[in-house]
């Protein structure tokens, strides 16, 4: 299959068509290889996203990755006291957490953790797939967003590193996953990570994605998640890529009957990045929430979008994202919730919520209801503006200083998000994650 030819191929492009013809493209085993193998044929019919593509017409990737970044071959470890330092930076180092540490997107053992107690599994991709176990094999690849997808498409071409949880009972500890990057030159990392929370269990998920400060490289990373009967998850990950760096991340949540999922993003790194989730009740009696929180500033680029597919009867769905914008940075929300015919019943709300701390900065939203049911309860909007200049007034008034005051309102603002999280010890590593940003960015006030 080729791209078509009246189209020229970007840089971008034409890096990841090069690698798909070279030596040191992942193979075997040979039940993923077949998937690889359409990821690779689907890429090139493709091509990067467009602002053609209804659902990319607000992140051209086509045209905002002027580079190529061909995938980055085997890195060495470098300074170990450089990513121990690197890892103290994640707002989570402070918490009694496992951790499986990837440093330039190769699982390090020494770096790692993985005292986790019976009743988790957790593995190494790269290292289980010849002999992968079968509830690797049963899942992975397939808990998988729209097949039309191109990023998707392009993390299973290059997919060989990433972790493999499976949860049986209830965790000890939450388990934090940490994606360090320091290798230079532009490149891809790619990661793909498989989370399986089987019948009755609860799994406490932490992700951490941190960039060394100048370096140029795309993260592409992909997560599936499969949700079992009466199982719970609540999954957190922060974003703080190093400011140069692309971060397209995919999400992709399946929930059986009863399960209750919650999935919470941070985003304060990337020049530009995209997060995208995608959800399938597979199950009556499900709840899911998914929130977050965007604090950007400069000419940074943050797209949020989701799809939450009510397939069945009888579940809740809930998504509240913050974004608080500086400069001429510029934030996206899409989301879209789909209701079947059959699913009677279904409780859906969802709403996005700006705050715009310059008359540069740009807020983009786009809520979607899609309902071929007639017993629902669904809701959706968005709202974008400045601080309140009363309320302002009223903490000046009280002899706060105006940085100060700036900084309450907007923390007060963001809270809102980080109080979906369930975790009182998450919730306040957030809080502080939030005030670090505040106190680089309300400065002029």
């Amino acid at each position: 299959m080729q791209m078509n030819s009246a189209v020229e191929k970007t840089p971008a492009e034409a890096a990841y068509l090069v690698a798909f013809d070279g030596d040191g493209l992942p193979s075997g085993p040979a039940w993923l290889d077949s998937q690889r193998s359409a990821a690779r044929a689907a890429f090139v019919a493709s091509g990067l996203p467009h602002r053609r593509i209804e659902e990319w017409k607000y992140t051209d990737l086509r045209n905002q990755l002027a580079a190529g970044y061909p995938p980055l071959g085997e890195a060495p470890l470098a300074d170990v006291a450089r990513f121990q330092e690197m890892i103290a930076a994640s707002p989570f180092a402070g918490l009694d957490t496992a951790r499986a540490v990837f440093a330039d997107g190769v699982f390090r053992p020494e770096l790692s953790n993985l005292a986790l107690g019976d009743d988790v599994d957790i593995l190494s991709l790269a290292e289980c797939l010849d002999e992968a176990p079968d509830w690797v094999t049963s899942n992975l690849g397939q808990v998988m967003s729209r097949p039309d997808n191109a990023i998707a498409a392009l993390n299973m071409a290059f997919a060989r590193h990433g972790a493999a949880v499976r949860v049986r009972g209830r965790q000890e500890k939450p388990l934090e996953l940490i994606f360090l990057h320091t290798a230079s030159g532009h490149h891809t990392v790619t990661n793909r990570n498989l989370i399986v929370v089987e019948e009755g269990a609860h799994a406490h998920i932490l992700e951490s994605h941190l960039g060394a400060s100048g370096q140029e490289y795309l993260a592409n990373i992909v997560t599936e998640i499969s949700v079992g009967k009466s199982a719970v998850l609540d999954h957190v990950k922060v974003q703080m890529e190093a400011d140069g760096a692309v971060h397209l991340s995919d999400v992709n949540i399946w929930l059986g009957e009863n399960a209750n999922a919650n999935s919470f993003v941070a985003s304060t790194g990337a020049s530009v990045s995209r997060n995208q989730v995608f959800a399938e009740f597979g199950g009556e009696h499900t709840n899911l929430n998914l929130s977050g929180a965007c604090m950007l500033a400069g000419s940074q680029h943050c797209d949020t979008t989701l799809e939450v597919d009510h397939a069945v009867p009888h579940c809740t769905s809930r998504e509240l994202f913050k974004l608080v914008l500086d400069d001429t940075s510029r934030g996206i929300f899409q989301g879209k919730v789909s209701v079947r015919p059959n699913a009677q019943k279904t409780d859906g709300k969802q709403m996005a919520q700006a705050l715009l701390l310059a008359e540069t900065a740009e807020f983009d939203a786009k809520p979607e209801l899609e309902i071929f049911a007639d017993d629902v309860v669904c809701g959706h909007g968005a709202t974008a503006g400045d601080l309140d200049e009363e309320h302002l007034y009223y903490l000046r008034a009280r002899g706060i200083p105006k940085r100060e005051a700036m900084a309450l309102l907007i923390a007060a603002f963001i809270g809102e998000a980080f109080d979906e999280v369930t975790s009182d010890d998450v919730r306040e590593a957030l809080a502080g994650f939030a005030g670090a940003w505040l106190d680089q960015h309300t400065e002029r006030g």
